[in-house]
């Protein structure tokens, strides 16, 4: 028998704790408003990251980030238009 050369890494704990309902419908909707706020290609990786974090459906960072970015695009007023005037 050959041995392995590559050994296992360390064993994961596997406690990452599942998002509930509402959290998922904020970063969908922080995502939605992210697009709002920064046009272009900004705008849409921010898009894309929150929707990922929703649809994946569990708390994966430990430093919160995540749910602080959406919490901070969420207070963000969308920006007002001329033609609204």
């Amino acid at each position: 028998m050959i041995p392995n050369p590559y050994p296992a890494g360390p064993r994961l704990r596997g406690d990452a704790r599942e998002s509930t309902a509402h959290e998922r419908s904020q970063a969908r909707a922080a995502a939605l408003h992210a697009r709002r706020l920064h046009p272009g290609p900004v705008g849409e990786v921010l898009q894309r990251e929150l929707t990922a974090y929703a649809d994946f459906g569990y708390r994966f960072d430990t430093d919160r980030l995540v749910p602080r970015l959406v919490a901070e695009i969420l207070a963000t007023p969308p920006p007002v238009s001329l033609e609204a005037c």
